[in-house]
């Protein structure tokens, strides 16, 4: 018994740091990429991608977000307007036949909470 204690707490401790970081797949079903944007000074105009994947690397000891990166497709942009979808894919904004896919990586770490807000430029 003493043995496979011992065993064990070995074993442990020559894993516990490699627990610690962890590289998630972000989980497209559960997982939402929204935006908002002015228009006119006054209004906003929100809307969501809905074709993306992604990766989460998380310090499970720290509780800290250490890095996010995703691939959206830019034509899967979704305003909820269908017009002004079609301009937005068109060459006076994301020029999507030219440019299929926005890439993003995060900046800075943060500490994790239920949500997990991301921002970059």
């Amino acid at each position: 018994m003493t043995k496979k204690l011992f065993v064990l707490l070995t074993m442990m401790f020559f894993v516990a740091p490699a627990v610690f970081a962890a590289k998630y797949t972000v989980d497209v079903p559960h997982t939402q990429i929204h935006f908002s944007v002015a228009h006119l000074m006054v209004f906003k105009v929100r809307g969501s991608f809905t074709d993306f994947s992604g990766e989460i690397d998380i310090d499970t000891q720290n509780k800290t977000l250490t890095s996010a990166s995703a691939v959206i497709k830019a034509e899967s942009i979704d305003t909820r307007n269908a017009k002004r979808d079609e301009h937005l894919r068109s060459p006076d904004f994301f020029e999507v036949d030219k440019y299929p896919e926005i890439y993003f990586t995060s900046k800075r770490s943060t500490a994790l909470e239920t949500i997990l807000p991301l921002s970059a430029t």
